[in-house]
């Protein structure tokens, strides 16, 4: 009973502070629920998805406070969606298909390949704005 209090509780606390689901939601309700980690994971997706529902809407109608567009950069949103969508749908099957730890290297390798990029992007970026 204490759980099913709680949790509520400090999944706000996390959608507020920025923390997703693997981090805060998913260690949670494996401990206090008993949940193995594949269902886990997603129940912690409808989670996520209720409070990014209600923060979209909230967002959806505020102004820039000073500029004269909407808060929310729309072209932004049509890039970064599909690609949200394609690398959950990957993650997911990587999940079901592979073990943990095949998983686990296959991310840290690619985190390595993009590593360099995002640097050099970052870098020349910061030099631009200076």
């Amino acid at each position: 009973m204490i759980t099913y209090l709680l949790l509520p509780v400090i999944i706000g606390i996390g959608s507020v502070g920025g923390v997703g689901g693997g981090i805060a939601k998913v260690p949670m309700i494996i401990l206090l629920l008993n949940y193995s980690s594949k269902e886990a994971t997603f129940i912690s997706y409808c989670i996520l998805f209720g409070s990014c529902l209600a923060n979209s809407i909230i967002l959806m109608f505020k102004r820039h406070p000073t500029k004269d567009r909407p808060l929310i950069d729309y072209t932004i949103v049509l890039i970064l969606n599909p690609m949200v969508l394609l690398g959950t749908n990957i993650g997911i099957f990587l999940n079901i298909l592979l073990p943990e730890i095949a998983a686990g290297i296959l991310f840290i390798v690619f985190l390595f390949i993009i590593s360099p990029y995002l640097y050099k992007k970052g870098k020349t970026l910061y030099l631009i704005r200076k």
